[in-house]
């Protein structure tokens, strides 16, 4: 009779009590809340938008660079876009551009360290 009482009072210690399973009590969706996703396609953001997501991602990281290969998926961080493969490659194409045509304004510029990186530009103000 002993033994059942302990089997089951085993049994009850394990539950914890409020009537969730252990998977219930855990968030799906944990780490990146700060993030929402638009739901907009890669392909629908457009070039100026781009622009502003590079020097937006550039002055959130510690000494406002980070290196190329990253920069296209902080981009899409910034605008909140989740996307994968291909439509990925031809919106690295088009944040690529953008890169070129900030470094051509002097607003960003690329340089080598261990890998090629990318760097905002301080603006003087007057």
């Amino acid at each position: 009779m002993e033994a059942e009482e302990r089997r089951t009072s085993d049994v009850d210690a394990s539950a914890d009590g409020n009537g969730k399973d252990e998977d219930e009590s855990y968030s799906s969706y944990d780490s990146e809340s700060d993030i929402t996703l638009s739901g907009r396609r890669a392909d629908e953001i457009t070039a100026a938008e781009i622009q502003d997501a590079i020097l937006q991602a550039l002055s959130k990281r510690p000494n406002h660079s980070c290196t190329l290969h990253s920069l296209t998926a902080r981009v899409l961080k910034e605008v909140g876009v989740l996307t994968r493969g291909k439509p990925r490659e031809e919106f690295e194409r088009r944040t690529m551009r953008c890169v070129s045509n900030l470094e051509k304004s002097g607003r960003v510029e690329t340089y080598k360290a261990k890998n090629r990186r990318l760097r905002l530009v301080p603006q003087e103000t007057a």
